[in-house]
């Protein structure tokens, strides 16, 4: 998290199955179901949805984004502990967006290209930008224009919470205390996500590691760098959302 200072043949299945702008656009109501379970993982493993860091009250009209807000779950939580806030959800395609007849006023989603210019009126007007698991749209390191982006939303002293989750670090593990199950798939799964990824060079997680310094080269204080390990009670979780975005898929012979 930071804050702004105000500085304004045939292919080889290895290296082209893992396709994001695919994953991006095939939307369903499967894969929204997948992403409120997703939202749910995320807060029990952080226990927030905002930072305690990030100095805003709840009772004053403070303007939040979100972007990559796919269904809107985190919104609707944050919403529920800033009731006086004006949230904005911004996201690549509105496949899974709210009906806006269902939502409070002050809800509202728009379909938006965060790497494209940011429209005139969300410049320099958001007190908070929310962006969580976007790793997969940032190509060969490049995460400076997506950053940039989200500077231009923030008012001088604004705040960038940033959740990520390292992929590079996914592994298939059974209970220690049960050595007799197998992991055949989700092995098999993990195995061809990893050598995706490395055949796929431009999607190395590299930012990831250095985005701090990154943010303070351009002008912002890091108040808050985490690295949270996979908590033990949420492994079935993480493998029923893992799971769930390849299921029925044929991956190296096992049909998920």
């Amino acid at each position: 998290m930071a804050t702004s200072n105000g500085a304004n043949g045939e292919s080889k299945p290895d290296a082209l199955e893992f396709r994001p702008s695919k994953f991006w656009k095939e939307q369903d109501f499967q894969s929204s179901a997948r992403l409120h379970m997703q939202h749910w993982i995320w807060l029990y493993t952080l226990g927030y949805n905002l930072d305690p860091k990030i100095d805003v009250s709840k009772d004053d009209p403070i303007r939040i984004a979100d972007i990559a807000c796919c269904n809107g779950a985190w919104i609707l939580d944050v919403h529920q502990e800033y009731p006086n806030a004006t949230i904005n959800g911004f996201d690549l395609t509105p496949a899974h967006f709210p009906a806006a007849g269902w939502l409070s006023p002050d809800i509202s989603f728009h379909a938006w290209d965060v790497f494209t210019e940011v429209p005139d009126q969300y410049v320099g007007v958001f007190d908070v930008v929310h962006v969580r698991a976007l790793s997969s749209a940032i190509l060969d390191n490049k995460v400076e224009p997506v950053l940039d982006n989200l500077l231009k939303m923030l008012k001088p002293g604004g705040y960038i919470q940033w959740d990520e989750g390292d992929s590079s670090a996914t592994r298939a593990d059974v209970p220690s205390n049960n050595p007799k199950l197998q992991s055949v798939a989700t092995t098999a799964l993990v195995h061809f996500f990893h050598r995706s990824q490395q055949a796929a060079a431009h999607m190395s997680p590299e930012w990831l590691y250095t985005l701090p310094k990154t943010l303070q080269s351009r002008g912002c204080e890091v108040l808050i760098e985490q690295w949270l390990p996979a908590k033990g009670e949420l492994q079935r979780a993480w493998c029923d959302n893992f799971l769930t975005v390849w299921h029925g898929e044929d991956v190296e012979g096992v049909v998920l």
